[in-house]
């Protein structure tokens, strides 16, 4: 009899959890990977399955690291002399053109999708697109359309009416100059 109670109990627990749109994994990152025949694949924990989270590439004489969080779209051009083209588009939306080295290019890629692990070399991408959710400072919370707001970063929809979760900005302080007298 307890055992059925406490049963119940934790599937009424997983059940509430679920409703109020709250999530096991923080997926605040989705991407967006056409591959060299066109296949498009979604996949979350995204990432180079050996090495570090830039990518290591040549910009005109300097070799430069850029961090794949700064990263919005990544386009793969042809390879000439052991170098591939790539152009990125930066998370503040400046273009930037770099040159990528063989074992850099080589390097597989993988992710998590809805079938399974996922795994890319990148010189067989044509482009990857990064989704970032909007960080936002928690102590503004989320609004849903009906002006509740909530202070769960996981949680996507409102509990009351099941509406999507949209991040509270900050105002930007005005700065007014003293008067003179």
């Amino acid at each position: 009899m307890w055992r059925i109670a406490g049963i119940v109990f934790f599937l009424g627990l997983m059940v509430a959890a679920g409703a109020a749109g709250q999530s096991g994994e923080d997926e605040t990152e989705t991407v967006r990977v056409e591959d060299s025949k066109g296949v498009v694949t979604y996949a979350t924990d995204f990432s180079k399955a050996f090495g570090g989270g830039s990518l290591s590439a040549y910009r005109g004489d300097s070799k430069v690291e850029v961090p794949f969080e700064r990263i919005a779209v990544l386009r793969t051009g042809r390879i000439v002399d052991s170098r591939m083209d790539v152009g990125l588009v930066l998370t503040t939306g400046r273009g930037l053109q770099v040159q990528l080295d063989r074992p850099e290019f080589e390097s597989v890629y993988g992710g998590l999708t809805e079938f399974g692990n996922f795994r890319i070399r990148l010189a067989e991408v044509k482009s990857i697109e990064f989704s970032r959710r909007q960080k936002y400072d928690q102590s503004l919370g989320q609004r849903c359309p009906s002006a509740h707001i909530w202070y769960k970063e996981t949680w996507r929809f409102c509990p009351y009416d099941g509406k999507a979760l949209v991040p509270v900005k900050r105002s930007v302080p005005t700065t007014e100059e003293p008067r003179r007298r």
